[in-house]
């Protein structure tokens, strides 16, 4: 009875001794171990890489007897910068000024697909205070080959008395849909820009 109780002992110690030292050589991952999933991320935009030279500027004019509408060209995007507003905007990408609009007018341009950071600076006369970090409007966006894009420089102005005092005016930049750029592009004329030397 003594034997059998003393290997009924030496069997349980080699149990236990066998499951720590598979605990051992498998150990258990914890929630810290495990391999993290990748989070999607918003396009980083900043107005040191997406606005152009500041001290650059522009004379805009309107060409109303041509209106141009064309397609993408073969693998580019092609973009369409909307102003429905009479005060002057410009458009950068990348840092690099696309061209400017003054007046109910659009412009347009080809950009090779990738991400894409826009920047909309608006250039207000003095008599239009520009609501305090306003004046600038960033939009970042991936650009696919064979795609239109129409961007909307949207401009609200808060006036008193009736319309004829400017309170301040606030900018933002924002995507349309085809639907919805090709309509505001029937009302518009061609912008016609030099920069100012």
């Amino acid at each position: 009875m003594k034997n059998f109780r003393l290997m009924l002992i030496i069997v349980v110690a080699l149990t236990l001794n066998i499951s720590t030292t598979a605990t051992n050589v498998f150990p258990a991952q914890t929630d810290a171990e495990l391999p993290l999933q990748a989070e999607p991320v918003e396009p980083f935009l900043s107005e040191e890489t997406a606005c152009g030279n500041l001290e650059i500027k522009y004379s805009v004019k309107t060409d109303k007897k041509k209106r141009p509408a064309p397609s993408p060209e073969p693998g580019q995007a092609l973009v369409y910068v909307l102003s429905p507003n009479a005060i002057q905007n410009q458009l950068a990408m990348d840092g690099i000024w696309m061209g400017a609009i003054q007046g109910k007018n659009y412009f347009y341009f080809s950009a090779a697909p990738g991400e894409r950071q826009f920047c909309s600076q608006a250039v207000a006369p003095k008599s239009y205070q520009i609501v305090a970090g306003k004046e600038r409007s960033l939009l970042g966006l991936t650009l696919e080959p064979g795609n239109t894009y129409f961007l909307h420089q949207k401009l609200s102005v808060k006036t008193t008395l009736g319309g004829l005092f400017p309170l301040g005016m606030t900018h933002e930049l924002v995507l349309l849909t085809e639907e919805e750029g090709m309509k505001m592009l029937k009302k518009l004329n061609l912008s016609v820009f030099t920069e100012k030397r």
